[in-house]
Protein backbone atom coordinates (compact mmCIF):
# COMPACT_ATOMS: atom_id res chain seq x y z
CA UNK A 1 0.00 0.00 0.00
CA UNK A 2 2.43 2.23 -1.84
CA UNK A 3 1.93 6.50 -0.51
CA UNK A 4 0.90 8.23 -3.46
CA UNK A 5 4.48 9.73 -3.62
CA UNK A 6 6.70 6.84 -4.21
CA UNK A 7 9.79 7.94 -3.46
CA UNK A 8 12.05 7.43 -6.55
CA UNK A 9 15.42 4.74 -7.05
CA UNK A 10 17.96 6.20 -5.54
CA UNK A 11 16.18 9.02 -4.14
CA UNK A 12 17.12 7.07 -0.51
CA UNK A 13 20.39 7.43 1.24
CA UNK A 14 22.13 3.64 1.89
CA UNK A 15 23.04 5.54 5.24
CA UNK A 16 20.04 6.93 6.63
CA UNK A 17 18.35 3.79 5.21
CA UNK A 18 20.41 1.47 7.21
CA UNK A 19 19.56 4.13 10.64
CA UNK A 20 15.75 4.01 9.90
CA UNK A 21 15.91 -0.02 9.36
CA UNK A 22 17.75 -0.63 12.30
CA UNK A 23 15.77 2.13 14.00
CA UNK A 24 12.39 0.65 13.46
CA UNK A 25 13.20 -2.95 13.71
CA UNK A 26 14.42 -2.25 17.48
CA UNK A 27 10.93 -0.24 17.75
CA UNK A 28 8.90 -3.01 15.75
CA UNK A 29 10.65 -5.71 17.67
CA UNK A 30 9.92 -4.50 21.20
CA UNK A 31 5.98 -4.10 20.33
CA UNK A 32 6.23 -7.97 19.15
CA UNK A 33 7.80 -8.97 22.57
CA UNK A 34 4.76 -7.36 24.15
CA UNK A 35 2.00 -8.30 22.18
CA UNK A 36 -0.13 -10.63 23.83
CA UNK A 37 -3.88 -10.01 23.05
CA UNK A 38 -5.69 -11.28 19.85
CA UNK A 39 -6.14 -7.70 18.62
CA UNK A 40 -2.98 -7.05 19.09
CA UNK A 41 -1.85 -9.67 17.69
CA UNK A 42 -3.41 -9.84 14.61
CA UNK A 43 -3.09 -6.05 14.20
CA UNK A 44 0.85 -6.71 14.15
CA UNK A 45 0.85 -10.00 12.50
CA UNK A 46 -1.38 -8.68 9.31
CA UNK A 47 1.41 -5.35 9.46
CA UNK A 48 4.02 -7.59 9.11
CA UNK A 49 2.06 -10.04 6.37
CA UNK A 50 1.20 -6.61 4.29
CA UNK A 51 4.85 -5.50 4.66
CA UNK A 52 5.94 -9.12 3.26
CA UNK A 53 4.10 -8.62 0.35
CA UNK A 54 4.40 -5.28 -0.63
CA UNK A 55 8.33 -5.69 -0.16
CA UNK A 56 8.37 -8.51 -2.10
CA UNK A 57 6.43 -6.85 -4.62
CA UNK A 58 8.60 -4.29 -4.78
CA UNK A 59 11.87 -6.71 -5.01
CA UNK A 60 10.12 -8.61 -8.18
CA UNK A 61 10.29 -5.23 -10.17
CA UNK A 62 13.70 -4.18 -9.13
CA UNK A 63 16.07 -6.67 -8.00
CA UNK A 64 18.93 -7.38 -10.38
CA UNK A 65 18.95 -10.82 -8.65
CA UNK A 66 17.59 -14.78 -9.60
CA UNK A 67 18.08 -15.65 -6.16
CA UNK A 68 16.67 -12.02 -4.97
CA UNK A 69 13.42 -12.50 -6.90
CA UNK A 70 12.69 -16.43 -6.48
CA UNK A 71 13.23 -15.59 -2.27
CA UNK A 72 10.55 -12.79 -3.19
CA UNK A 73 8.35 -15.18 -5.42
CA UNK A 74 7.99 -17.61 -2.10
CA UNK A 75 7.28 -14.95 0.32
CA UNK A 76 4.31 -13.62 -1.72
CA UNK A 77 2.95 -16.99 -2.31
CA UNK A 78 3.66 -17.80 1.64
CA UNK A 79 2.67 -14.79 3.19
CA UNK A 80 -0.38 -14.44 0.99
CA UNK A 81 -0.91 -18.01 2.35
CA UNK A 82 -0.39 -16.68 5.64
CA UNK A 83 -2.96 -13.90 4.98
CA UNK A 84 -5.72 -15.67 4.49
CA UNK A 85 -5.35 -17.88 6.81
CA UNK A 86 -4.83 -15.46 9.83
CA UNK A 87 -7.90 -13.42 8.48
CA UNK A 88 -9.86 -16.78 8.51
CA UNK A 89 -8.67 -17.25 11.70
CA UNK A 90 -9.03 -13.94 13.41
CA UNK A 91 -12.65 -13.79 11.93
CA UNK A 92 -13.66 -16.78 13.47
CA UNK A 93 -12.88 -15.95 17.12
CA UNK A 94 -15.58 -12.83 17.00
CA UNK A 95 -13.00 -10.25 17.95
CA UNK A 96 -14.65 -6.85 18.52
CA UNK A 97 -11.96 -5.51 15.60
CA UNK A 98 -11.05 -6.87 12.55
CA UNK A 99 -7.48 -7.15 11.27
CA UNK A 100 -6.14 -3.69 10.03
CA UNK A 101 -5.56 -3.71 6.18
CA UNK A 102 -2.71 -1.10 6.33
CA UNK A 103 0.52 -1.19 6.75
CA UNK A 104 1.74 1.03 9.63
CA UNK A 105 3.64 4.03 9.81
CA UNK A 106 7.39 2.29 10.94
CA UNK A 107 6.85 -0.41 8.33
CA UNK A 108 5.67 2.82 5.55
CA UNK A 109 9.37 4.11 6.21
CA UNK A 110 10.75 0.80 5.05
CA UNK A 111 8.71 0.51 1.97
CA UNK A 112 9.63 4.00 1.28
CA UNK A 113 13.22 3.64 1.98
CA UNK A 114 12.93 0.24 -0.29
CA UNK A 115 11.42 2.02 -2.75
CA UNK A 116 14.10 4.87 -3.00
CA UNK A 117 17.24 3.15 -3.01
CA UNK A 118 19.21 2.81 -5.92
CA UNK A 119 19.63 0.28 -8.08
CA UNK A 120 22.91 -0.43 -7.17
CA UNK A 121 21.96 -0.92 -3.19
CA UNK A 122 18.32 -2.36 -3.73
CA UNK A 123 19.22 -6.18 -2.78
CA UNK A 124 21.44 -5.44 -0.05
CA UNK A 125 18.71 -3.42 1.16
CA UNK A 126 15.87 -5.81 0.68
CA UNK A 127 17.90 -8.60 1.92
CA UNK A 128 18.65 -6.42 5.54
CA UNK A 129 14.76 -5.75 5.69
CA UNK A 130 14.03 -8.86 5.91
CA UNK A 131 16.52 -10.23 8.53
CA UNK A 132 14.93 -7.40 10.52
CA UNK A 133 11.45 -8.32 9.51
CA UNK A 134 12.26 -12.25 10.50
CA UNK A 135 13.48 -11.03 13.69
CA UNK A 136 10.25 -8.89 14.38
CA UNK A 137 8.37 -11.85 13.11
CA UNK A 138 10.37 -14.91 14.79
CA UNK A 139 9.69 -12.19 18.43
CA UNK A 140 5.97 -11.80 17.91
CA UNK A 141 5.08 -15.46 17.13
CA UNK A 142 7.07 -16.76 20.32
CA UNK A 143 5.88 -14.30 22.31
CA UNK A 144 2.66 -15.38 21.46
CA UNK A 145 2.86 -18.68 21.59
CA UNK A 146 4.22 -18.70 24.77
CA UNK A 147 2.18 -15.77 26.24
CA UNK A 148 -0.83 -15.03 24.27
CA UNK A 149 -4.76 -15.27 25.63
CA UNK A 150 -6.08 -17.45 22.91
CA UNK A 151 -4.56 -21.05 22.92
CA UNK A 152 -6.44 -21.88 18.87
CA UNK A 153 -4.06 -18.54 18.15
CA UNK A 154 -1.18 -19.94 19.98
CA UNK A 155 -1.48 -23.48 18.26
CA UNK A 156 -1.16 -21.19 14.95
CA UNK A 157 2.11 -19.81 15.84
CA UNK A 158 3.83 -23.31 16.88
CA UNK A 159 3.07 -24.00 12.82
CA UNK A 160 4.15 -20.72 11.45
CA UNK A 161 7.52 -20.33 13.37
CA UNK A 162 9.21 -23.16 11.45
CA UNK A 163 8.08 -21.33 8.53
CA UNK A 164 9.36 -17.87 9.42
CA UNK A 165 12.76 -19.62 10.83
CA UNK A 166 13.28 -21.22 7.51
CA UNK A 167 12.55 -17.68 5.61
CA UNK A 168 15.25 -16.05 8.39
CA UNK A 169 17.62 -18.71 7.22
CA UNK A 170 16.91 -18.16 3.08
CA UNK A 171 17.29 -14.18 4.10
CA UNK A 172 20.95 -15.10 5.72
CA UNK A 173 22.20 -17.08 2.94
CA UNK A 174 21.02 -14.65 0.48
CA UNK A 175 23.05 -12.13 2.40
CA UNK A 176 26.34 -14.15 2.62
CA UNK A 177 25.85 -14.84 -1.54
Amino acid sequence: MSNESTPQPGSRSDTVSTIKENLGGVAAKVLAGSTTSIEGFGDHAMVAILYEIEAANIALKRSRRDDVRQFAQSMIADYSYFKSGLGSFLGATESPTEPTDKIDKVHQILIDDLSGASDADFDKRYISQQQIAFSEARTLFKTYRDKGENAGLQNLCKIALPIVEQHAQMARQLAAS
